[in-house]
């Protein structure tokens, strides 16, 4: 019995530390111009007043209750006609949400993997490309280039790619922001992104994209093996992420471990341009 809850605990602590960390990254993305934030102890959401980065999480409703407070929760982004996702993790009360969401019009998009990894623990620096170095982005116009390579790398439209212009451009970038951009180079040219999320538990990671050309020099191994090693260095002993399947290779060679599932529902108002921005975030990480 003993044996069972020693191994329990940090597992818990660890789930904990990987949805705070999503919420905390969630939070900081509605401090954009026209961004909104709501901290209840039974719901939070973010809208930004855009067509992205609106979410809702942490929900725990009683269920007698469950199909009121969807409704409540639901009606200012219906009413702003924004789109929104609402994730769904470990914590996350009642567990009929997701059955119960799906009646009110969302659409489940799948889950991302909850990851977690030991900093203590953080493995020798990998084999990468010759010439690979990591910068970090500390100015708009580097965060807007920064922006556009992060989009061709995930390899998204035009229009797309402008959304994400219109409200990351928008974001504080100081040096004290724990949302800190990163570029990797290859012998001066860019070729790959990430985010470096540095919250009250966990340093967490997101938006790593590489331009296709440069996939096969291990460079978003690299890229992530900088930032795990820069967290350390600053004082945390926990990394989390937020990986779609695609990506487990990746971080399990780092000695990531899986702990959890962030099931993923969209609500759109069937505008073909949002609905392209819902099912990317839906499949990826960002």
């Amino acid at each position: 019995m003993a044996e069972a809850i020693k191994m329990e605990a940090p597992q818990n602590s660890l789930v904990e530390k990987i949805e705070v960390n999503l919420a905390e990254y969630s939070f900081f993305l509605g401090q954009i111009k026209q961004g909104q934030i709501y901290d209840g102890r039974e719901v939070k959401w973010v809208s930004t007043g855009g067509p992205i980065f609106n979410r809702i999480l942490n929900a725990h409703f009683e269920p007698e209750e469950l199909n009121q407070r969807i409704t409540e929760t639901v009606a200012r982004f219906k009413a702003a006609n924004t789109p929104v996702t609402w994730l769904i993790g470990p914590a996350t009360q009642p567990l009929t949400l997701g059955s119960q969401l799906e009646k009110h019009g969302f659409t489940y998009r799948g889950y991302w993997h909850g990851m977690a990894l030991d900093l203590n623990h953080l493995s020798e620096r990998p084999q990468v490309a010759a010439g690979l170095t990591v910068e970090r982005v500390k100015d708009y116009q580097a965060l807007k280039d920064w922006i556009d390579l992060a989009c061709s790398g995930f390899q998204f439209s035009a229009k797309v790619t402008q959304a994400y212009q219109e409200t990351l451009g928008n974001l504080r970038l100081n040096a004290n922001t724990p949302w800190k951009p990163y570029i990797a180079l290859i012998k001066g040219q860019p070729v790959a992104t990430c985010v470096m999320y540095t919250g009250s538990q966990a340093a967490g990671l997101y938006w790593t994209a590489t331009l296709p050309a440069a996939r096969e020099h291990s460079v978003g191994t690299g890229l992530t093996w900088e930032l795990l090693r820069e967290a350390r260095e600053m004082g945390y002993s926990t990394a989390v992420l937020h990986s779609t399947q695609m990506g487990l290779p990746l971080y399990e060679r780092l000695g990531f471990q899986d702990y959890c599932k962030i099931k993923i529902y969209t609500w759109d108002n069937r505008s073909k341009l949002l609905q392209t921005l819902v099912k990317i975030k839906a499949k990826l990480h960002l």
